[in-house]
């Protein structure tokens, strides 16, 4: 009897911030797109081919439907609820994984003898997630696990901004001087604040009558 791979799925999608949360149906969607190509190629050192997959969705992604190779099990409730059922129902005589990085539901499946691994063996980094990060993309999301592009420099009354004699007079951004920046600002401010000097003169000799 083939294997059976259970994914949590609002475990796995939420393991990886690709802008999930603005649409968890389209999320849990692109995870059941992406779960197909290991049931014929197995999860490599964890089971071998071919296998059954189940996804199994809650909430906002009680509506993703089924497609060939991945079954689709939604939960009237709890998540990690429905997936103790069914290693206590379909996992009796065979061999079962339960893809997840909840503690508490790891403990649950194992207990009925089934083994767990993390949300990285079919989502995320790694050659495994490879097939994960393809359709993200083809649905129009990043390359999951990208950092979220930096705030544009900004000078106003809160930060970077100092005050000298020509008023407001922004610092450096940072990383490039960072307070040694601000600190030259300053400096320059101070300078530029002071009168000129007047330069000094040797006082005048008088002549001896």
């Amino acid at each position: 009897m083939d294997s059976l791979v259970i994914v949590d799925a609002a475990n796995v999608v939420g393991s990886v911030p690709d802008g999930w949360w603005r649409d968890r149906h389209g999320a849990a969607e692109r995870l059941r797109d992406a779960l197909p190509g290991f049931v014929t190629d197995g999860l490599p050192g964890l089971v071998e081919p071919p296998l059954e997959m189940v996804l199994v969705v809650e909430g906002a992604a009680r509506a993703v439907q089924s497609v060939d190779g991945v079954r689709v099990v939604p939960a009237a409730g709890s998540g990690d609820d429905r997936i103790v059922e069914l290693v206590a129902q379909e996992c009796r005589d065979r061999d079962c994984l339960v893809v997840t990085a909840d503690r508490e539901l790891r403990e649950r499946v194992q207990a009925l003898g089934a083994r767990v691994t993390g949300p990285r063996a079919v989502w995320g980094r790694g050659a495994a997630g490879t097939r994960a990060r393809r359709a993200a993309r083809r649905h129009g999301v990043g390359r999951p696990g990208t950092r979220r592009p930096r705030t544009p420099w900004r000078t106003g009354p809160v930060r970077g901004v100092t005050e000298g004699a020509y008023g407001l007079s922004p610092c450096p951004p940072a990383g490039r001087g960072g307070r040694a920046g601000c600190a030259t600002a300053r400096t320059r401010s101070r300078r530029r604040s002071r009168p000129p000097s007047r330069p000094r003169t040797a006082p005048r000799s008088r002549r001896a009558d």
